[in-house]
């Protein structure tokens, strides 16, 4: 029940901002005139709203060189996509996998900084699994969980003896997802 509780309130919490930007002046390309406000998606609308809040903001800093990368590992497109747009523009590399096992083949061939990795994918622990195959591997790459049962995971065990840094809750705070990535991808 919470975790409906959760994705129900990040939706309208979500549909806000999206309101929001639809009637804001930085927002006008997002409809053209022959385009109905009733035919666009709610996933479509929360794309295009990270990437309207990006551009504005980037509008806003200078150029940075992508030194850092990134591997995500989520069987959630619209996470996907959320999480590659504003990671990258901070200035983030980043690669991404739908499931543990294409997740595992780019983390040994990509050799990225950090992993943004889910729980839930192909079966209800691929990410668990994930994270002891990283460990029979001797992979020391920093991960950051990111899941809808990041609480519930917590009381059963200790996930961070699995060798995750930190544990974040779906919906996620983009800024402090960029903020541990930045953080864990330079060795701390």
């Amino acid at each position: 029940m919470v975790v409906i509780s959760n994705i129900i309130n990040y939706i309208q919490e979500i549909k806000q901002k999206i309101i929001k930007v639809i009637y804001s002046k930085d927002a006008k390309y997002l409809f053209s005139k022959k385009k109905s406000k009733k035919h666009l998606t709610w996933n479509f609308l929360f794309v295009k709203f990270v990437t309207v809040e990006i551009k504005s903001n980037n509008q806003k800093k200078e150029s940075i060189m992508k030194t850092t990368k990134a591997l995500i590992i989520d069987d959630g497109i619209d996470f996907i996509a959320a999480y590659k747009a504003v990671l990258e523009a901070n200035g983030i590399e980043v690669i991404s996998a739908m499931t543990g096992e294409e997740g595992m083949a780019k983390l040994e061939k990509e050799n990225p900084d950090v992993v943004v990795l889910d729980v839930m994918m192909e079966t209800p622990d691929s990410g668990f699994e994930f994270l002891n195959e990283m460990n029979n591997k001797n992979l020391k790459t920093p991960v950051i969980l990111c899941s809808s049962i990041a609480k519930a995971s917590q009381m059963n065990f200790d996930i961070y003896s699995l060798g995750a840094k930190v544990v974040m809750q779906k919906p996620v705070d983009l800024d402090k997802l960029v903020e541990n990535v930045k953080k864990y991808s330079s060795g701390n």
